[in-house]
């Protein structure tokens, strides 16, 4: 059976909506007033206000795991890895980093209010151009990785075949745009947990065996 949330199920529309929704389906509608929402007897009616709830943005950077995903292939086939703007630098950030800053977040007490509403720009402790990244790959698998730049036409060729093109457009343009200068690595993770986060070297070491 479907299910369908209907949230400000008291607006003009949203009651509309809620009243229009085939009696079979079942319908929640979220609102704040459930005394007063005269909603149709069919609708499972329960108290809400998304507007009293506390939030949390994350904003990671270039993650290390994209590394798998681009690179890993070619690598354990043994061919040279075919990649656009290998002088690009990012800054490479763990996904378990991502991950320990939402757990941070999400099991605060409820009267901790320190990310509430906060806004985190994550990354990884270190710039590192593209090739280091692939070097420092080979360094944890214990063999040299061939490499081998295209351009951004030949690039925008044969990214597109496994890629959506405004993906590829939007990766192009930011590391042609990151040309000539340090990635940007910001301090949030240390100052929220007072570690370190994960070098790219630790991540390709821990996660050598995808490359082999």
């Amino acid at each position: 059976m479907n299910h369908i949330l209907v949230i400000g199920a008291t607006g003009r529309v949203g009651r509309q909506v809620a009243a229009q929704l085939p009696g079979h389906l079942k319908v929640r509608a979220l609102v704040r007033n459930p005394e007063s929402a005269h909603l149709p007897p069919h609708l499972e009616v329960v108290r809400g206000d998304l507007a009293g709830l506390q939030w949390t943005f994350l904003r990671p950077g270039m993650f290390s795991a994209n590394a798998r995903d681009w690179w890993a292939g070619a690598i354990r086939a043994g061919s040279p890895v075919r990649w656009p703007y290998l002088s690009a630098p990012t800054a490479p950030i763990d996904e378990r980093d991502i991950a320990a800053i939402a757990v941070r977040a999400l099991c605060a007490a409820d009267d901790d209010t320190t990310h509430a509403g906060r806004d985190y720009v994550l990354t990884g402790p270190e710039s590192l151009t593209q090739r280091e990244q692939i070097e420092i790959i080979g360094r944890a698998i214990g063999r040299p990785i061939r490499v081998e730049e295209l351009t951004s036409d030949q690039a925008r060729r044969e990214l597109t075949t496994i890629f959506p093109a405004p993906a590829v457009d939007m990766l192009l343009d930011a590391w042609a745009a990151a040309l000539g200068q340090p990635a940007l690595v910001t301090s949030t993770f240390a100052e929220l947990t007072g570690a370190r986060p994960r070098t790219f070297h630790q991540w390709a070491t821990d996660n050598a065996t995808y490359f082999l």
